[in-house]
């Protein structure tokens, strides 16, 4: 209404046209500049009569959509604006900052060439320095940039340089966030096979091109197995059998990571049922199975575990469902609740790669957790390294304190197996017993 009545107070038609023009290229929300006015500023740039250096930062800010959902957009659009003013104060008439919409800002400043990007990006990190005060309460905001610097200027198109500085931003993002990466051409390489992978493996989910692989866990004393972890593979018809190093971190980014970890479930025990009804054991086998942040956030989670344990009548104390100590600590309450559920149906819990992560020992006392499995990292110098050998010792006594039961994985000697038989850990799992099958 206030732009409308300013609007209306001009003296003539020209005023008003160049009023309209001015609020084009501005954000409302934030007063920065918006899209159209850094596409305007490049093209300046790049036809400028001395030559310049132009630098463009493409800045994301890391989990915004947490303070909206948790404390309202209104705040969420404050966090917005205090940003927008420190970066406008960082950057001062050096350059442009804009919004783009949502999280999202970039830079764009003319500088001599070889200038280089160490000095803008120092000034656009102080911005993020301090907390933002949000209903009283004091919240550190992170954020993810992507930078590109360029003194050529057949590569200064408003579209190429925000395309590169967004490809190096996704790395930042890719590689934990709260981070600067700097644009070349192999993240442009990667960031397109990244996307290629992505097509396949939405079409891969489709067409079920994966398998299992089972890995025994074995208890120490008797030498027997206990049951196994299932492992997921892509059988992918071209390239053959892909590493989950190389999927399953974009399964995880793109969301795919909950249909696939369905079908973990399901494949997992239905093999395992169809071993125990063959009695290829004395006692029946159990099953683990990973989980991820993801999938303790998927609402079906719960009614999916129960309905493939009715469809195969497997009895839930043989399903083991594995968790990181991380994937608990992004989002401790809400992971509790659905891992509390997922208990009350008999299901068993465990805490995958302990001792890696950051959870406080009053943390894991709350947690509804059956098992812990010691992380490979300190299986390695178990019996040789005598730190290793001490956590490890810790571990154990703090697991048979906490009446939790304790699999060391990563076990590939003798000397270590011996070592934990003696230190009393209950189970093992490893290439010493046996590679995945």
């Amino acid at each position: 209404p206030e732009i409308v009545l300013a609007l209306h107070d001009l003296t003539s038609q020209t005023e008003h046209e160049e009023a309209l023009a001015g609020l084009s290229a501005v954000d409302l929300l934030t007063g920065l500049a918006n899209r159209q006015a850094f596409v305007d500023r490049v093209s300046e740039i790049a036809t400028a009569r001395d030559a310049q250096e132009l630098l463009v930062a493409f800045l994301d800010l890391d989990n915004f959509k947490t303070i909206n959902d948790a404390l309202g957009h209104d705040q969420g659009d404050l966090v917005l604006q205090t940003i927008a003013q420190r970066l406008s104060h960082a950057i001062g008439d050096d350059g442009l900052v804009s919004r783009f919409g949502g999280d999202e800002f970039v830079v764009a400043t003319a500088q001599t060439p070889g200038t280089g990007c160490d000095k803008v990006v120092e000034r656009l990190a102080a911005a993020f320095v301090d907390p933002v005060a949000l209903n009283g309460k004091q919240f550190k905001i992170t954020v993810s940039i992507g930078v590109t610097v360029t003194d050529d200027r057949s590569q200064m198109h408003p579209d190429s340089v925000l395309k590169a500085a967004d490809i190096a931003m996704y790395e930042a993002k890719r590689r934990g966030k709260a981070r600067v990466e700097i644009y070349d051409e192999s993240l442009e390489n990667r960031a397109a096979a990244r996307l290629e992978i992505e097509s396949d493996l939405r079409r891969a989910i489709e067409e079920n091109e994966f398998v299992l692989v089972f890995q025994p866990i074995m208890d120490v004393v008797t030498g027997r197995a206990i049951g196994s972890e299932a492992l997921v593979r892509w059988q992918h018809p071209e390239r053959g059998m892909v590493p989950p190093n190389d999927f399953i971190p974009i399964a995880e980014e793109t969301g795919l990571i909950v249909p696939l970890g369905a079908w973990v479930l399901e494949a997992a025990v239905a093999q395992t049922a169809a071993w125990n009804e063959q009695g290829l054991t004395r006692r029946a086998l159990g099953v683990s199975v990973n989980l991820s942040g993801l999938q303790l956030g998927d609402p079906n989670l719960e009614h999916r575990t129960h309905a493939v344990l009715s469809r195969y009548g497997f009895d839930p104390a043989k399903l083991t469902l594995e968790v990181t100590e991380s994937t608990l600590m992004t989002d401790g309450d809400g992971a509790m609740a659905i891992l509390e559920r997922l208990r009350d149906l008999g299901v068993r819990i465990a805490i995958d790669d302990f001792g890696t992560g950051y959870s406080s020992l009053a943390y894991l006392k709350r947690l509804p957790a059956r098992a812990l499995k010691i992380d490979k990292a300190f299986i390695d110098g178990l019996g040789t390294n005598a730190e290793d050998t001490a956590l490890v010792t810790g571990i154990i006594g703090l697991a048979s304190a906490l009446d939790l039961e304790l699999v060391a994985e990563g076990v590939e000697m003798e000397t270590q197996l011996r070592e934990l038989r003696r230190l009393g850990c209950e189970y093992s799992q490893g290439y010493f017993h046996s590679r995945p099958l």
